[in-house]
């Protein structure tokens, strides 16, 4: 009896022994992120006379092919485009028509109200449009004017033609951002009239409120055009704000870019870059009345035109800016001098090429940025001159 007792007992033991062994060759899963089966039976499952793959032999890394779920799961482009402006342009609640006289006016306040809708949608898209192309011009603008720059920077021939392109692409950028932002002043007028057409509707909806013979019914429906249109008029807003803003940097881009092309085509001309523009050191919104208008001291600049090319502008760059470093709000008097040697008629024809001089010494502070109220010019003769000068003084 006991005998046999034992006998089941290490049987029973033998099958749980066995069967431990069994699962843990292949039943329960892993923990440590490993095959249960182990690289033996990894080895087990390839065939012994199967020839190594192209990507074992390669040393090359194996490349997965692109689907369309690596694409999508990828990082998005940015791309330029106006920031997202909530409209509430849901369609309006479907309502039975009641077949009352406030019934058949509902059914008309709705399609107007739809069709109101369509049209912001419309404005909106249009203004997205507008607001990417303006925005993509500008991107190609400044990579222009940067590979310019950097060209400049290291020095040129005057009037390289790669250079001469280069400006005249960045020109039409800015001309492109100039007919964008027309085309946007244009498309906020009419989204502001939008407004007028809503508070028509409004009135429209709250007059009908005292029809007689109206139901409960056609009061709700009232009610839900109302909201709306009160809804619409926010989203209108929103919209028309945004444009507006949009505008706004549009003429601060364009002011400032043309003036800084005017800088960067007379850098273009001579080869080189003189610096900042003039303009971004003198002291905006100048009032010429409430300056001072006497010379100050020795002239900054005198520039001798004793032979047909003279390079004077750098040194005229470097005056005029250091001077308005000092004083953002000073001016300047260009002074056409004219030696006296010679008879009256030389001295008269002397003048005229000194004035001439002094307009292209003039144009040259324009071209660098400098407002152009911010020079006057005049002229005299000078018994220590020996050629033609023109003579540039702080006042």
């Amino acid at each position: 009896m006991v005998s046999t007792w034992k006998h089941g007992v290490a049987c029973i033991a033998a099958i749980v022994v066995g069967g431990c062994s069994y699962a843990d060759d292949g039943l329960w899963p892993s923990l440590n992120g490993e095959d249960p089966a182990g690289a033996d039976a990894k080895q087990a499952m390839v065939p012994a006379d199967a020839p190594p793959s192209a990507a074992v032999e390669s040393s090359a890394p194996t490349l997965s092919p692109v689907t369309a779920q690596t694409r999508d799961s990828a990082p998005p482009t940015t791309q330029a485009s106006a920031r997202a402006v909530p409209l509430e342009l849901a369609a309006t609640e479907a309502t039975p028509n009641t077949g009352t006289f406030v019934g058949q006016q509902v059914v008309t306040l709705r399609s107007e109200l739809a069709a109101l809708k369509a049209r912001i949608g419309t404005q909106n898209s249009e203004y997205q449009a507008l607001y990417a192309d303006a925005a993509q011009a500008s991107q190609r603008y400044f990579t222009l004017v940067g590979d310019i720059s950097s060209r400049l920077q290291v020095g040129t021939t005057p009037g390289n033609p790669v250079l001469v392109a280069q400006w005249q692409n960045a020109q039409n950028e800015v001309d492109t951002v100039a007919v964008d932002t027309s085309r946007l002043s244009e498309l906020s007028n009419r989204i502001a009239a939008n407004l007028d057409l809503a508070n028509f509707l409004i009135e429209s909806t709250r007059t009908a409120y005292s029809v007689q013979g109206s139901l409960e019914e056609d009061h709700r429906q009232l009610a839900i055009i109302e909201d709306d249109l009160n809804r619409v008029m926010v989203s209108n807003d929103r919209l028309l704000n945004e444009i507006n803003e949009s505008i706004s940097r549009h003429n601060s881009f364009l002011f400032g870019e043309r003036r800084n092309l005017t800088t960067l085509a007379l850098a273009v001309s001579t080869g080189r870059s003189y610096g900042p523009n003039l303009g971004e050191l003198a002291a905006p919104n100048l009032v010429a009345a409430a300056l001072p208008m006497a010379r100050r001291g020795a002239p900054l600049v005198v520039i001798r035109f004793d032979r047909p090319d003279v390079d004077y502008e750098q040194a005229l760059y470097e005056s005029v800016s250091a001077a308005l470093a000092r004083q953002a709000e000073a001016r300047f008097e260009l002074v056409a001098v004219t030696p006296l040697s010679g008879g009256p008629s030389d001295v008269a024809a002397n003048a005229g090429v000194a004035k001439r001089n002094a307009e292209r010494v003039m144009r040259s502070l324009i071209d660098m940025g400098l407002p152009v109220d911010r020079v006057i010019m005049s002229a005299e003769t000078s018994d220590s001159a020996r050629t033609n000068e023109v003579q540039i003084y702080q006042r």
